[in-house]
């Protein structure tokens, strides 16, 4: 009986003993444990909030069997419509609304992977024939970028480069036109628009592929077309 008591005593003893010590490295490890601060990040860029664009490729409606029949192929890759075109020929033409017009400010935005160096008109609508009554960002025989408006021309002559992924963008604000390359700019000109409505046109003769056309009804800021060409640009890779 005696035994037995003194067991008891000391498991007792034993288990005050144990609460006590996880007790103690509790409070220890509370000292112990250095506050949470939050990590101060440098040179990241703003986020930029765009508006809507007045016409988007990847919410459009194509009709595939006839994008088809002209040689161009439609396929998607996460959010993003790509057009790949086989051969030169007419290009894919929609119906688009609400696209700016005469001396209305804009931005025209496409992702271009020319196959090779040769004359095409990548995204365009209005009037051929009048001059200044087109609105479109081409390419000419030695890949260089320009702005046609058919006879009210803005030309440049960086050479896009081939076989990749290449942001490629006009803005005008009414007055000025200004072409970019991968997000930077190229060429700025004084320019008169008087774009007629019309079909909008996507690769017009190209061999290659486009992608990610967009149009707003405002001019881009220099900053927003350098966002609009990298988050396109990540999504393509």
């Amino acid at each position: 009986m005696i035994t037995h008591n003194h067991e008891v005593k000391m498991t007792l003893i034993l288990v005050v003993l144990c609460l006590l010590i996880c007790g103690a490295c509790e409070r220890v490890l509370e000292e112990e444990r250095a506050p949470l601060v939050p990590i101060k990040l440098g040179a990241v860029p703003p986020t930029t909030t765009l508006p809507a664009p007045v016409f988007d490729l990847a919410t459009a409606e194509v009709d595939v069997a006839q994008a088809a029949s002209n040689g161009v192929q439609v396929s998607a890759l996460d959010d993003l419509c790509i057009l790949e075109y086989e051969r030169a020929g007419a290009g894919l033409r929609v119906a688009a609304k609400h696209l700016p017009r005469g001396n209305a400010p804009r931005t025209l935005f496409v992702m271009l992977r020319a196959a090779a160096p040769a004359p095409a008109v990548l995204v365009g609508y209005g009037v051929a024939g009048t001059i200044g009554a087109m609105s479109a960002l081409s390419i000419d025989h030695a890949a260089r970028l320009s702005f046609w408006g058919y006879g009210a021309d803005v030309w440049q002559d960086t050479t896009v480069p081939t076989q990749r992924w290449t942001s490629l963008a006009a803005t005008y604000n009414g007055t000025n036109l200004t072409l970019y390359v991968d997000g930077e700019t190229v060429k700025s000109a004084t320019y008169a628009l008087n774009t007629a409505p019309g079909m909008l046109c996507m690769g017009e003769k190209l061999v290659g592929a486009i992608s990610d056309v967009r149009i707003w009804d405002r001019a881009l800021s220099a900053d927003e077309v350098k966002s609009v060409h990298a988050s396109s640009l990540a999504r393509l890779r």
